[in-house]
């Protein structure tokens, strides 16, 4: 039997977001018989990806990806909620993070969505743990955080990204899920962006729910 977890954060109008961005807006009219609305937001509102071009000049833009690397197996792995997750974290789950093209960060940050310091505070992950993913020939990491990292997001962001490591952010609760998922985050097809928010989902059959997702309680 498949089971299907919605990892999406929801977007509304005058919603908080990450500092510097445009606001999100949402605007309804009604008239011949139709309601119609429009908004406004940046890329990278919500639950989005990241492509290498978000920092990496003349790479392929959110239109030219292939589907395939958007819906893919994931390993499922729980992460530190309050420090940087290290090398050490990640070498126990080694052969897991190895027998799946992507990889889902379960931190608990999530339940933080739109309260203070949600874009300020966030647990990262290393430079060493990212330049450490991209050896074991990871394609997709996925996070509940808002980035990569609070304060080096710009260098670890170009350790995966030069990597051409596509990058899921501010993902939903990832309670639940069982170690390996297959996820499904397809972008808008924006011609010529770097990012595009995403309605991501996990689907697995309940016969894997019983397998353990690796660091469980791993220290804050």
């Amino acid at each position: 039997m498949l089971k299907i977890k919605d990892l999406t954060q929801p977007l509304s109008a005058g919603m908080e977001v990450y500092p510097g961005d445009p606001p999100v807006t949402f605007r309804s009219y009604s008239g011949y018989g139709y309601f119609t609305s429009e908004f406004s937001l940046s890329a990278h509102s919500g639950t989005h990806i990241d492509m290498p071009l978000h920092r990496i000049a003349g790479t392929p833009s959110v239109d030219k990806a292939p589907l395939e690397r958007f819906v893919l197996p994931c390993a499922v792995l729980d992460a530190p909620a309050l420090r940087d997750l290290e090398v050490a974290d990640l070498l126990p789950q080694k052969d897991l993070i190895k027998s799946c093209p992507g990889l889902l960060l379960r931190t608990g940050w999530s339940k933080r969505y739109q309260t203070p310091g949600f874009y300020e505070e966030h647990p990262g992950i290393s430079p060493e743990a990212a330049r450490w993913l991209v050896e074991q020939g990871v394609a997709l990491v996925g996070m509940e955080t808002p980035s990569v990292h609070a304060a080096l997001h710009r260098e670890v962001h170009d350790i995966f990204l030069q990597a051409d490591v596509i990058l899921l952010e501010t993902l939903a609760d990832l309670t639940g899920l069982p170690a390996q998922v297959t996820l499904c985050a397809a972008p808008l097809k924006l011609r010529g962006l770097e990012a595009s928010p995403v309605r991501a989902f996990a689907v697995w059959e309940t016969s894997l729910e019983n397998q353990p997702t690796g660091m469980k309680g791993a220290p804050a």
